[in-house]
């Protein structure tokens, strides 16, 4: 559909919510839940059941969203191998509020917009029937489904955490 697509370069995270509210459910909060830990916590939900948003960026000048379960990291070589490059690195605070639009602790999973390059999320996310994201600021969050999140992303499913045990 054209209009999802439209959605990932034209869209913010308010915007998507106010278009999809059958789909995706808008929860602010009386304090900021800058980790996930905290997240969960107030939540009273486990720390897989939350999804993050991290931006990185390559060596090529690309900026990447990578979202995965709360609980997972970064396998660097899968994501270089992915983008097919020789380096990469979290974004700085700064570079993601520039990129997204959205700071650091609260970026979410949807409406991030052109300046970021590509999408990947990771398969484990779509073990989930609901997530909680990001919702734009650190007080607020944002619970969709994975398939939510793909289509109005345009994500790229992969596999992209660490096998951790």
């Amino acid at each position: 559909m054209a209009s999802v697509v439209m959605n990932k370069v034209f869209s913010t995270v308010v915007e998507l919510v106010a278009a999809h509210p059958e789909r995706i459910k808008f929860i602010l909060l009386k304090e900021k839940m800058p980790t996930v830990a905290k997240a969960a916590e107030v939540l009273k939900c486990q720390e897989s059941d939350i999804v993050k948003t991290c931006i990185v960026k390559t060596d090529t000048k690309l900026y990447i969203a990578v979202i995965l379960q709360g609980t997972d990291r970064i396998s660097q070589p899968a994501l270089k191998a992915i983008l097919g490059v020789k380096k990469c690195s979290f974004a700085s605070a700064d570079e993601v509020l520039t990129v997204t639009g959205y700071i650091a602790g609260g970026t979410p999973p949807i409406g991030l917009g052109p300046l970021v390059s590509r999408i990947l999320m990771d398969q484990k996310v779509l073990h989930h029937p609901l997530v909680i994201g990001g919702g734009g600021a650190q007080e607020a969050l944002i619970q969709l489904s994975p398939q939510t999140i793909q289509e109005l992303s345009a994500a790229e499913v992969v596999q992209i955490s660490e096998d951790v045990c």
